[in-house]
C-alpha cells in the first residue's frame, strides 16, 4: 500500500495503527510512505512495521528500486531507505 502521512480524515500512522489492531484486513500488505515530511517519523514508522519511506516528489526510478528490493522480506526489519 502506498500512503501519505498527510490525510484529511486521518493521518497515515493511524491508517497504519489500525491496520496493525486489525490484521485479519492487512494479511501479507506491506506498507510504504510517500510523504515530504515523514524524515522526523522514521524511527516510530518503522516501530509501526512500515516497510519503507519514498519522499515527494515520488520518482519512478524510487518505485522500481523498491520493487527490486522485494516486499516480501519478513519483520522486523529496518525500513528501506531509497533517498540517498
Amino acid at each position: 500500500m502506498l500512503l501519505d502521512l498527510s490525510m484529511p480524515r486521518m493521518s497515515g500512522e493511524d491508517v497504519v495503527r489500525w491496520l496493525n489492531e486489525h490484521p485479519d484486513h492487512a494479511d501479507g500488505l506491506r506498507v510504504v510512505i510517500v510523504s515530504a515530511w515523514a524524515g522526523e517519523r522514521r524511527a516510530n514508522l518503522q516501530e509501526l512495521g512500515v516497510h519503507a519511506v519514498l519522499s515527494k516528489p515520488l520518482r519512478a526510478q524510487q518505485l522500481r528500486e523498491l520493487i527490486d528490493v522485494g516486499l516480501s522480506a519478513a519483520r522486523p526489519r529496518p525500513i528501506v531507505d531509497l533517498d540517498s
